[in-house]
């Protein structure tokens, strides 16, 4: 299998993407393209002899080799550029999110690669407590569902933000924290949930103090087309900076991440990091309060939810969560399974969020188009 690897400058993702590629044993060979040479020597040190050739734009890489997919990891202002170039020579592209400044020009891609039948993968991943969570909703085990709320918090990404590249500029971004971090987090609500958000409200803003571009702190209230109501807080505000050396799991430093969906028979709390996933269940029929015992010494009557808990490992060296995302492209490339998400589901994913910065402007709540 030949892959493309598509770049021009910091690719928020890009070494993970690399690590990806080097745990399959099927790649022959990458080619990549690197605009401005500053990822030329990270792919070389982590691919070693499969990596074939480097170009200085992806029209040269594409028009010289045959490959099965791209993979695109670049700024959102650059990167629907490539993409679109992958896309009109017929090959399968997966973008790093969120891929574009703008939902009108992440549609023109959607509507390119439905066109030509082939995927545009937006790598909003999930992880093995989400799909744990999406089961049981699915299967019914929590009845109704009422909300979901879900937290993650970030350490102070923006101190450290002159080694960051363009993430903190609203021209190479098109947002901030939402687009690039917290946009996991608002995909998983969907797929928990099963709804698409239909509705928005909230605040996308800059709490830290300093003169940045684009938000840093993100509250955002949403309905769904079911009618479920949910709520998203997220922010850099863990009172650690990350060493971006080290593995994420210790620089995390027990910053929350975690989600609760409240359901008419039961409920899910799940922590992402930690791996603790829980269910509280009702056994037999509505729940009754237990109450104190009566007079003549007759036991309380006791409660009829239960708590079922259990530990999910995630695996957490570099380059997993793209590896197992991937796969499951490949395998939908192939005709033999679901992709990880739609072509539209980006889209989706795009729409909600320029929709909470419409809403944070005009201080209404937004209708997601």
């Amino acid at each position: 299998m030949n892959v493309a690897l598509l770049s021009d400058g910091m690719g928020w993702h890009l070494h993970g993407w690399v690590a990806a590629l080097r745990r399959r044993h099927d790649v022959d060979g990458v080619f990549l393209s690197d605009a401005d040479g500053s990822n030329e020597a990270g792919a070389r040190e982590g691919l070693g002899e499969r990596l074939k050739s480097v170009y200085d734009s992806p029209e040269a890489l594409l028009r010289e080799n045959e490959v099965e997919v791209a993979i695109v990891d670049s700024s959102p202002r650059r990167t629907p550029g490539m993409a679109r170039a992958a896309l009109s020579s017929g090959v399968p592209v997966i973008v790093e999110k969120p891929a574009a400044t703008s939902p009108e020009e992440y549609a023109a891609l959607v509507e390119l690669a439905n066109s030509k039948g082939l995927l545009l993968a937006m790598s909003l991943i999930d992880g093995p407590l989400v799909r744990e969570a999406v089961r049981h909703v699915s299967e019914g085990r929590l009845g109704r569902i009422f909300s979901i709320h879900y937290m993650l918090v970030d350490h102070q990404r923006w101190r450290i933000r002159d080694r960051m590249g363009w993430v903190y500029s609203r021209e190479e971004a098109g947002g901030g924290m939402l687009g690039h971090e917290f946009c996991h987090a608002v995909n998983n609500m969907q797929r928990i949930v099963g709804q698409e958000i239909t509705e928005v409200t909230g605040f996308a803003d800059v709490r830290s103090g300093e003169p940045l571009e684009v938000e840093d702190s993100v509250i955002l209230s949403v309905r769904f087309s079911g009618g479920v109501v949910g709520a998203f807080v997220g922010g850099s505000w863990g009172p650690a900076v990350r060493d971006m050396d080290a593995p994420y799991d210790v620089s995390k430093l027990n910053l929350p991440h975690g989600f609760s969906v409240w359901g008419e028979r039961g409920a899910i709390h799940a922590d992402m990091d930690g791996g603790r996933f829980a269910m509280d269940l009702q056994e037999t029929g509505p729940p009754m309060p237990e109450r104190p015992a009566s007079a003549d010494g007759s036991a309380p009557r006791p409660t009829r939810v239960r708590r079922w808990e259990t530990q999910i490992e995630r695996p957490r060296e570099r380059g997993a969560a793209e590896s197992l995302f991937l796969q499951e492209c490949l395998e939908s490339i192939r005709g033999q399974g679901q992709p990880p998400i739609t072509n539209e589901e980006g889209l989706r994913f795009l729409r909600v969020q320029h929709a909470l910065y419409r809403a944070t402007e005009t201080g209404r709540l937004q209708v997601v188009g």
